[in-house]
């Protein structure tokens, strides 16, 4: 596995994740188990994930320029409701191909 890659999967997607979940839940309104659902994931996670309770790493990372524009393509996708699950990786593979930077 390559670096990026591993940086990808560790640290990113994490980030990215943090990001929509609190768009979804501070803008568009959406409780913890309709993220939870979209994004795959466990209520627990979104809860840990709005409560902050996080790496720094992480943190740093919700503010990066790159994981503001993956996150805003994901929530737009999910609030038009044609959001797949398969999309959220199709949105990371396009980082990793260089199309989002």
């Amino acid at each position: 596995m390559s670096i990026l890659c591993e940086v990808v999967v560790k640290q990113l997607i994490p980030a990215v994740r943090v990001r929509v979940a609190k768009e979804l839940y501070n803008k568009h309104n959406f409780n913890q188990k309709e993220i939870a659902k979209r994004l795959g994931l466990s209520q627990p996670a979104i809860s840990k994930y709005l409560s902050g309770n996080y790496t720094q790493e992480i943190k740093k990372l919700e503010e990066d320029r790159i994981v503001k524009k993956i996150s805003d393509e994901i929530v737009k996708a999910i609030t038009k409701k044609d959001f797949k699950k398969s999309n959220f990786e199709k949105i990371i593979h396009k980082f990793c191909s260089n199309e989002l930077r």
